[in-house]
């Protein structure tokens, strides 16, 4: 694990906030589609895809959250895998023999559930599982219906 959890924090709060400036972005968008087809486009349908985007959104914030989360427990893990297998040196250089492979095998253990957690924590923050696919989708359609209205009245 290279990244502290101050890091992690970081990275976690600055894709928080890209993801909001793209909500908004997003938003100020629609506004303006609104107001030029006021008249041709259900602006609660809109509004609605708006509201179902920002609870996407809240929910894959939510997600990274929860892979942050794995990849510091799976650093704290880790550092305690690495307290075991000094310990298994140490029982190994001192005694010979039984301690250190019971200390070898917690401390490989441990180590096998800290790149895990790890390895899963990483996958949850994959900017691809942050998207919101369905939202994204719905409202092309929607400009897409929007754009079909407005070329049948002209």
């Amino acid at each position: 694990m290279s990244e502290s959890a101050d890091q992690i924090q970081q990275n976690i709060d600055r894709r928080r906030d890209d993801i909001a400036e793209k909500l908004d972005q997003i938003e100020d968008q629609v506004e303006e589609r609104v107001q030029q087809v006021s008249g041709t486009v259900n602006q609660d349908m809109l509004r609605s895809e708006l509201d179902r985007a920002k609870g996407e959104v809240k929910a894959e914030v939510a997600r990274a959250g929860m892979g942050a989360a794995a990849i510091g427990g799976g650093g704290v893990v880790g550092l305690v895998a690495v307290v075991f297998l000094v310990q298994a040196l140490m029982e190994l250089l001192a005694r010979r023999l039984p301690r250190w492979q019971a200390a070898g095998l917690v401390g490989l253990a441990l180590s096998g559930t800290a790149i895990a957690l790890g390895l899963s924590g990483k996958h949850q923050l994959q900017p691809d599982n942050l998207a919101p696919r369905q939202t994204i989708t719905s409202l092309r359609q929607t400009a897409a219906r929007a754009k079909a209205q407005l070329t049948s009245r002209r």
